[in-house]
């Protein structure tokens, strides 16, 4: 994951080329206020997504395919 310096922003989720490209869930860190725009670009493995309480901002085509 690509986290901005206070890890409250949640800027890049891993490229289809690392472990993560089998991952089917990702449950989102507590301290996770901002998802940017197209964070999780391309991610059409990801089946489930747990969002915290706390976020606050998710940013235009965040989920797209």
């Amino acid at each position: 994951m690509l986290y901005d310096k206070n890890r409250q922003t949640l800027i890049q989720y891993p490229s289809k080329s690392t472990a993560y490209s089998q991952t089917k869930k990702y449950y989102l860190q507590q301290t996770i206020k901002e998802i940017k725009s197209y964070a999780f670009y391309n991610h059409s493995t990801l089946a489930f997504i747990e969002l915290n309480e706390g976020l606050t901002t998710i940013g235009e085509y965040a989920f797209e395919e």
